[in-house]
């Protein structure tokens, strides 16, 4: 930025009644920092040609001379007093104060506690940035191209100014980040002195935050007076921001605390640690964070701390908030699953809990957020953040109102997979469940099992938070059960219907993920699991568990003894989880038996009888496939012995046989593919199975396909469409 042609740095003309005032008073600053170069140097260089010596701050004045005789000032102007100028400038400030205008500077000035000293060094090393006759008169005297201030120009223009406090880390301007100190190989006396592009922009009414932040943080104001959070929590907060260097927060599985923050200390920079990388300087990050903190009054809030927590991480935090200026008079808060372990010789945080939600204020906050569009009691299962519900429900509304549609509780469910934390995918497989109730073909009393599995997830913080039923029995909030049974009877499908039902994902565990060969990293990655499943809005299901839960042994070596280790471990996180976990066996005997005790429900699959799978062989062949008349559901159901995963495959391939030849699936296609299904089973194709259904497909006529009425809809034109309907209409399995 340029000097204006009226007379050194001042912004607008004084009469400008829409002048930015930060930006007026620190341009006045600046100018009458430059009178004191002109008026300093030229008195002491004035001195040494007197004395017939040559020094530096007479190549000072022979610099300020070339640059104003330089083309941009043509005229030779006079020096007025500096005392002069600063009072000018201070009245303007003072009248811009008592107009209601709160400049900038000298509220940074009062906050940091700066001298008048520190705050003309401050003001002299970012007037390069706001003047460029700075930047030529001091690479004129430097030699050099940066247009910055070398320390011992600074310490010579001002007096009360010692190369210590701009030369040492701990001194205030340094320690506090508001000035850099750009050092090589020179001398001490010529490193360049910087102000941060961040502090500087906040001087001229810039609140926009650093780029280094951007990834790592977001800034959040106060909960809206609708929004219930924990008031105790809020009220201890803002008590204990001011007697502790910081306050631990430590927060159940499905709890948030950060309405609670916000509606105890007001605004605040959030740190989430979760968007860190291992590349990322996380000191850096940690430092930026606080001067954003001092610039805008704000609350520090740092987390969320893994459980356990990273010990370098931890020590970095401890270090940025407890070590330093920056940290000093910061409000900070930290928060994470994992009880804090205080090293030796570090600051001891206040520790407060933070409690899960309860069913009563996730209802108000749901009843908050929909007004009087959509009942809160169907959403009752969704577990997210309280602090997410207002954003889902804007997303939702978005939706319905995109397809012209009212806003429906779907609209909700579509919105909240969004805010499903990701992280948890890098170990488990993400299912969108599409299966409904119709589509589980089962025996009344494991769909009445089942049922009451929903019931148990749907009310599961009404009865164990507001009922105590928890407190009393010691008992974690999640609910979990077996599903047992032979391969193809559907366990899958279940868990998937359940999920479907309660509006939420279904995540399956990829073993491959979680299991590990070296000692005590299978128990990490299952803790990584179980920690970013807790409290969440989804089904966590582990399939052929027996893998994982197997039966303990005696231990005979040390393979025994850590495989006995990972069950226990699995054993007390069991116990804890508070989310909604499923797991299924092909064999129940092989699961350690003292996992039954923490298991909601073990429903065993029983293979289908002849009315099962006869039904199981309409509901895979209803929907778009193209049947030929005559096909016989109670005859393959009662002869052919096959489970519903086994019938859904004999569908599909049956439907990419008539795809090849573009027809319609007849009873022929459906009889020939259970028989390869047989074989590829290691069973033999007995004619007392397989003669019924072939003399059933003989006397129908399959020469000419016609489309169906009630099953299916007429053939498609290519072999695509008819494996596009088979595969997106068979949910049996």
């Amino acid at each position: 930025m340029s000097a204006p042609a009226d007379g050194g740095p001042g912004g607008r003309p004084p009469g400008d009644s829409g002048e930015d005032h930060d930006v007026v008073y620190l341009c006045g600053r600046v100018a009458a920092v430059w009178e004191r170069l002109l008026s300093y140097t030229t008195a002491r260089a004035g001195r040494s040609r007197a004395g017939g010596t040559k020094s530096g701050l007479s190549a000072i004045g022979s610099a300020l001379a070339q640059v104003m005789e330089g083309p941009r000032y043509t005229a030779p102007r006079s020096v007025p007093d500096e005392s002069a100028v600063r009072a000018a400038v201070e009245a303007r400030g003072d009248a811009a104060e008592e107009s209601g205008k709160r400049l900038r500077l000298r509220t940074l000035e009062q906050r940091y506690g700066l001298s008048a000293g520190q705050t003309q060094a401050l003001v002299l090393i970012l007037a390069p940035e706001i003047d460029d006759r700075f930047a030529l008169c001091f690479d004129r005297l430097s030699g050099g191209r940066s247009g910055h201030a070398s320390v011992g120009v600074i310490a010579d223009l001002l007096p009360g100014v010692s190369l210590r406090e701009l030369l040492s880390p701990q001194a205030l301007l340094r320690d506090s980040g508001l000035i850099d100190i750009v050092a090589g190989r020179e001398p001490a006396a010529q490193h360049t002195a910087r102000v941060p592009r961040r502090v500087l922009l906040h001087l001229l009414g810039d609140d926009a935050p650093a780029p280094l932040l951007e990834p790592y943080t977001a800034l959040t104001d106060p909960p809206g007076p609708r929004l219930p959070y924990d008031r105790e929590l809020a009220a201890a907060l803002g008590t204990a921001t001011g007697t502790a260097p910081f306050v631990y927060v430590r927060q159940a599985a499905g709890a948030d605390c950060l309405p609670a923050i916000g509606g105890g200390l007001g605004g605040t920079v959030h740190l989430d640690l979760r968007r860190t990388r291992p590349d990322t300087d996380l000191t850096a990050v940690l430092h930026g964070a606080l001067t954003e903190c001092w610039l805008r009054s704000r609350t520090l809030v740092i987390g969320p701390l893994g459980e356990p927590a990273d010990e370098e991480e931890r020590r970095a935090v401890v270090r940025a908030l407890t070590g330093g200026a920056r940290g000093r008079g910061v409000p900070a808060v930290v928060f994470g699953a994992a009880d804090w372990h205080a090293a030796a010789g570090e600051p001891v945080p206040v520790v407060l809990p933070c409690a899960a939600p309860g069913h009563a204020q996730r209802r108000a906050a749901w009843a908050a957020a929909l007004g009087p569009d959509l009942c809160a009691t169907e959403l009752d299962a969704i577990r997210i953040p309280l602090s997410r519900i207002p954003s889902a429900v804007r997303a939702a509304a978005a939706q319905a109102q995109a397809r012209a549609e009212p806003l429906q509780a779907r609209h909700v469910h579509n919105s909240v997979r969004l805010c499903t934390a990701p992280e948890l995918e890098r170990l488990a497989r993400r299912i969108t469940p599409s299966a409904r109730w119709e589509d589980l073909v089962l025996p009344a009393r494991q769909r009445e099992q089942l049922r009451n599995l929903a019931v148990r997830a749907r009310n599961r913080d009404l009865v164990m938070g507001d009922w105590r039923i928890r407190e009393r029995a010691g008992v974690g909030r999640g609910v979990a059960g077996l599903f047992s049974g032979a391969p193809g009877t559907g366990k899958t499908l279940a868990a998937e219907v359940l999920a479907g039902v309660l509006g939420v994902d279904l995540f399956v565990v990829d073993l491959a993920m979680v299991v590990d060969k070296y000692v005590g990293e299978t128990e990490k990655n299952l803790a990584r699991v179980f920690d970013q499943a807790a409290g969440l809005n989804a089904v966590l299901l582990f399939d052929e568990a027996d893998a994982l839960f197997g039966t303990r042994t005696e231990a005979k070596d040390h393979h025994d003894r850590h495989a006995n280790l990972k069950v226990a471990y699995l054993l007390q996180r069991m116990e804890s989880f508070d989310g909604l976990a499923i797991l299924t066996t092909n064999l129940p005997n092989a699961v350690d038996q003292a996992f039954l005790r923490r298991l909601d429900a073990v429903v065993a699959f029983p293979d289908p009888g002849p009315e099962e799978r006869a039904l199981i062989w309409r509901v895979c062949l209803r929907g778009k496939i193209p049947l030929a008349p005559g096909i016989d559901t109670e005859v393959l159901g009662r002869h052919l012995d096959l489970p519903g995963g086994e019938i859904r495959r004999c569908v599909v391939t049956a439907c990419y046989r008539a795809a090849a030849e573009q027809r319609a699936v007849t009873m022929s296609d459906l009889v020939d593919a259970a028989a390869e299904e047989y074989r590829k089973l290691g069973r033999l194709a007995r004619d007392t199975a397989f003669a019924p259904c072939r003399a059933a497909a003989d006397a129908v006529d399959t020469a000419a396909p016609a489309a169906p009425d009630g099953l299916g809809g007429g053939v498609p034109s290519t072999p695509a469409e008819t494996a596009d309907a088979v595969l997106g209409t068979v949910r049996t399995g």
